[in-house]
């Protein structure tokens, strides 16, 4: 009898809240790096990448971090209320350790401090067209806080501080930047199943006290 095929490695739970996570991740990355161009900053892209401080952990750190996702995922699947708290430590290995960003070009770190995130990217801009903006990259520091609205079932960036190399957007900015970025991430989230699914039975997605904190009824 010819034996049946090994069972595939689970990741992070794809079908629940590491791929929100890493969707959403992907998403703010995009809105950065969107964001940037819609302010027209062309100017301040840059001829080389600045260095991101990459941050590991550990082995311990990144099962703690997988065993939370496991648990999430397990109520999910089964109906049930779930909830979930990750750090910056827990986040920031699970990009260490992600095949989306490892050995790749694009380079993030996530900080997150009481209600807001600091979000560092530097992207190359290589695979874009334009002849003005071949072999320049993107240096991205931005600070945000997140909101959920549980009427719209929208998931909102109020951004503190937006730079891009050395040139940092006026605060009179912030809110054009936020009218334009929101509707096109919330656009984006809701085009992945898994993701859709979870804002939709979400109770509370937020940062606060340091964390990534995921609710659902």
């Amino acid at each position: 009898m010819a034996k049946p095929p090994p069972a595939k490695k689970r990741g992070i739970g794809c079908c629940g809240c590491g791929c929100f996570i890493f969707v959403l991740l992907a998403l703010l990355l995009t809105a950065a790096v969107g964001g940037a161009l819609y302010l027209t900053y062309i100017t301040a892209t840059s001829a080389q990448p600045v260095t991101i401080p990459t941050f590991d952990a550990g082995n311990d750190v990144y099962s703690q971090a997988r065993q939370k996702i496991s648990g999430f995922n397990h109520d999910l699947e089964n109906h049930l209320p779930a909830a979930i708290h990750l750090n910056s430590d827990e986040l920031n290995t699970l990009i260490a350790r992600s095949p989306a960003f490892v050995n790749n070009p694009t380079h993030l770190s996530i900080t997150l401090t009481d209600d807001h995130a600091r979000l560092q990217v530097s992207a190359p801009l290589s695979a874009l067209t334009q002849d003005k903006l071949k072999d320049r990259y993107l240096n991205i520091d931005t600070t945000f806080g997140l909101n959920f609205d549980l009427d719209a079932r929208n998931i909102n960036l109020v951004f503190k501080s937006f730079q891009i190399g050395s040139e940092k957007a006026p605060e009179n900015d912030l809110p054009l930047l936020q009218s334009w970025i929101n509707p096109a991430l919330n656009q984006q989230l809701l085009k992945d199943p898994a993701t859709k699914s979870l804002i939709n039975r979400a109770s509370r997605i937020e940062i606060k006290d340091g964390e990534l904190i995921i609710e659902t009824k």
